[in-house]
């Protein structure tokens, strides 16, 4: 009786076909963590910007909120010889000609301020409706767009 090596094509061809089956169900799993996984950046981006707010209102004579918009993406935000941030985060996504992914800044009042921005998991807990007039497009892909804004108001 002769050994057989290897395995016959159709030995082979149930082996892929249970490992794509395998993978099929394993990767959208993996992209969700990973939209999470963006969010949760998105949001600390957005703590941290804050912090900054608050330092620079608490330089300013009257107490305010700056007002106009945050300092580009990536760059250093200083005023008066202060720096409040070396570089201010971007998106996860920020691409420069896309609006969707960038944080968003609006003063109010000279004590209120919206700052948020986008996020994907449409299942997350904190998304809300679009605080301001201006603050762009912000949904889901989906067949019903869901809007995916975040926002965080003075402290």
């Amino acid at each position: 009786m002769k050994k057989r090596k290897g395995l016959t094509l159709i030995e082979l061809l149930i082996v892929i076909s249970v490992l794509s089956i395998l993978l099929a169900m394993l990767l959208p799993n993996f992209n969700d963590a990973r939209k999470q996984a963006r969010d949760r950046r998105r949001k600390a981006d957005v703590r941290a910007i804050q912090q900054a707010l608050e330092l620079y209102r608490s330089n300013q004579t009257p107490q305010s909120y700056p007002t106009g918009s945050l300092p580009a993406a990536g760059t250093a935000w200083a005023d008066g010889g202060v720096t409040y941030m070396k570089k201010v985060p971007k998106d996860p996504l920020y691409d420069v000609n896309q609006e969707q992914y960038h944080y968003r800044y609006t003063q109010v009042s000279s004590d209120t301020y919206f700052l948020g921005g986008c996020l994907e998991n449409i299942a997350d807990n904190d998304i809300a409706p679009s605080p301001a007039a201006g603050w762009g497009t912000c949904e889901s892909t989906d067949v019903t767009p869901t809007p995916l804004f975040f926002y965080t108001t003075e402290p």
